[in-house]
């Protein structure tokens, strides 16, 4: 069966969906072994040798070398530095709460992203776009109360805190991202991203969490690895080849994915991740963020 471009790029999206979703357990398990700090570090440096060995089979060495010279390296290279805050934010978050609540509080990200839109590239927001923003605060709001019973205040806050960091720093990549990608191919941009963020990193990183290394440890820093690379490559194929606003639905869908494979593999016990308390209320938090986020980030209608 052949498939359309649109069909091929929401199977991308899925890929990138998928990936992400499975991601968050995998990084709170790697937190028994290893540092935050560690844990980032490893996952650039991947992610950055993955690209590179990508890029090495579908262009010239000529062709790298000249983008690494350009002014597009060190601009890309700016956006590493906010995407490696937003990585260490990130796990520093989860490393204080849970997958689950990592997942929710993250998609502060796109709404971020959407009000930079307004005030930096002077955007409108639609009226559904709004009621987005709107619903997605309502769902903020539901999921921290439901959630505020299951923490340690100090832990909570800290939580909240660099989540939130991690939330804002990704919508300033995001930003630039979307000017630089307009003159230079995605995966070029990401190699600069991750090479620049690994060394961002880098002082970051605790060598001695590789001491006594086991295989299992050393296939799941592989995956993290992996995951970067693939999850982000698959990101660009989808917004290459389908609507921006279909992608970015697909996407928006992780936490509800993350909460659904975390009660799949604790019935299965596949991994040591306890599951993670939500009621009714938080639920209907989760459902609020989701559907708001996708309302904020789906686009208006070109008028023919």
């Amino acid at each position: 069966m052949n498939l359309t471009d649109r069909q091929k790029g929401l199977a991308f999206a899925s890929i990138s969906a998928l990936l992400w979703a499975v991601l968050p357990l995998f990084l709170k398990y790697s937190l028994n072994f290893a540092k935050s700090g560690t844990i980032v570090w490893v996952r650039m440096v991947l992610a950055f040798t993955f690209t590179l060995l990508f890029l090495s089979f579908k262009f010239k060495p000529s062709e790298i070398s000249e983008f690494v010279k350009s002014k597009s390296f060190f601009l890309s290279g700016a956006a590493g530095l906010f995407l490696a805050l937003n990585y260490f934010g990130y796990m520093q978050g989860l490393d204080y709460s849970s997958a689950s609540f990592a997942q929710i509080l993250i998609q502060s990200g796109p709404l971020m992203l959407a009000t930079i839109g307004v005030f930096y590239f002077k955007e409108k927001l639609s009226a559904l776009q709004i009621s987005g923003l709107i619903l997605a605060l309502i769902g903020f709001s539901l999921f921290y109360l439901d959630q505020s019973q299951s923490y340690q205040a100090t832990s909570f806050k800290l939580a909240i805190i660099w989540l939130f960091i991690g939330g804002f720093t990704w919508a300033l990549y995001a930003s630039f991202q979307k000017q630089l990608t307009q003159t230079i191919h995605p995966q070029f941009m990401n190699l600069a991203v991750f090479f620049i963020a690994s060394m961002a990193l880098l002082a970051m990183a605790d060598f001695s969490d590789f001491k006594n290394l086991n295989l299992q440890q050393f296939l799941i820093y592989l995956f993290l690895g992996f995951n970067t690379f693939a999850a982000y490559g698959a990101l660009a194929e989808a917004l290459k080849r389908a609507p921006a606003a279909q992608v970015s639905l697909i996407i928006a869908l992780n936490p509800l994915l993350t909460i659904l494979i975390i009660q799949v593999t604790h019935k299965l016990n596949l991994l040591p991740i306890p599951p993670e308390p939500i009621s009714a209320i938080g639920i209907a938090g989760v459902t609020c963020v989701v559907l708001g986020v996708i309302l904020t980030v789906k686009k208006k209608k070109a008028r023919v």
